[in-house]
């Protein structure tokens, strides 16, 4: 998503849900196939175009679905033999269905961004970013965030999590971002608020981390939900690992209705307590979506075919359960269960 744009009266127009996900494996197994399937199971959050970026290449975009031409989607992943990609589907309320509103955006040779949410402070982040000046129709929100943190980054002396820091405190909005730079390395960062979801996960077969704005992502290519990304923190996946960070908290935090589903056997985000297990009855309430709600539409599309809700039969934590407010390192262990 990202862009923001005003119609001529000068009304602001929204862009409020798209998708995202990043895989980083640690095996350096070839990591775009699994993006384009899991792009497939984000459809229903954008509809108008989708990206891949991998480092240091142009990224590669789309209009329309990626499964509107899978032959050509399935080309196109092969000619990728990165272990680390990032991929996005664009959804909009008004404004172009265009070629140059697609991302991931590249900013400069140093990465690649990808957007989902609104920064309702534009202007704000203009005026820092390009000078004083109103701002015109059609800028693009994302490319101003990324242009910021690419001055943070200069700043900081490659810092990453500094800069996000600084940048956390600068926007104002419902958003989560998710970057891919020319080292190798992915970042993921959601909003104080955790207006949007994001989610980690884990894939044994080429032992990959994942981030992606919903869990049905990890499951239709055969990874296990690790846990969502807390309200403020930063993430950071290479072939080395993990590091997670939390920048900022807001003291009440927030949660789209639109990013809302109806589930019975699921957990609202921060409850405490096991995940139920088969036979247990709980009584049906809104859920987040980002917490697997999304597993009967995916079936009813064909992603999932019989595959078993992994609720049903318990589920493993994956590599990565907890992390305090100081950046920690993660490497996975041998088995793909456990340890830091």
């Amino acid at each position: 998503m990202g862009e923001q744009s005003w119609p001529v009266d000068g009304g602001e127009c929204l862009r409020e849900k798209c998708g995202l996900i990043g895989i980083a494996s640690q095996n350096g197994a070839p990591v775009a196939p699994l993006i384009i399937d899991g792009l497939r199971a984000l459809q229903h959050r954008g509809q108008e175009s989708w990206g891949l970026a991998v480092p240091n290449k142009e990224p590669y975009h789309r209009l329309g679905l990626v499964s509107e031409d899978l032959t050509l989607a399935t080309q196109v992943a092969g000619g990728y033999d990165d272990s680390v990609a990032i991929g996005h589907v664009r959804y909009s309320t008004c404004g172009p269905t265009a070629l140059e509103y697609a991302q991931p955006i590249m900013i400069g040779p140093d990465f690649c961004i990808a957007h989902n949410g609104t920064i309702s402070n534009l202007e704000e982040l203009f005026q820092v970013v390009r000078g004083p000046g109103e701002v015109p129709p059609g800028v693009n929100d994302t490319r101003l965030v990324g242009e910021r943190l690419l001055a943070l980054l200069k700043e900081k002396e490659g810092d990453w999590f500094a800069s996000f820091e600084i940048l956390t405190r600068e926007l104002d909005g419902a958003y989560c971002f998710l970057l891919i730079t020319k080292d190798d390395e992915i970042l993921a960062a959601r909003d104080t608020k955790g207006f949007r979801p994001l989610s980690l996960g884990w894939h044994e077969p080429t032992r990959s981390y994942l981030v992606a704005s919903e869990s049905i992502a990890f499951y239709v290519v055969g990874a296990k939900l690790v846990r969502d990304l807390e309200p403020g923190e930063v993430v950071r996946l290479s072939s080395e690992g993990i590091q997670s960070k939390i920048l900022a908290v807001d003291t009440a935090p927030s949660h789209c209705t639109f990013e809302l589903g109806p589930a019975g056997d699921q957990r609202l985000p921060g409850e405490e307590g096991d995940r139920p297990t088969a036979g247990t009855k709980i009584p049906v309430r809104w859920r987040h979506r980002n917490s697997r709600s999304r597993l009967g539409s995916a079936r009813r599309v064909g992603l999932l075919g019989s595959v078993k809700n992994p609720l049903r039969g318990g589920i493993d934590e994956g590599p990565l359960r907890e992390k305090g407010r100081d950046t920690e390192f993660h490497r996975a262990d041998p088995a793909g269960q456990g340890g830091n």
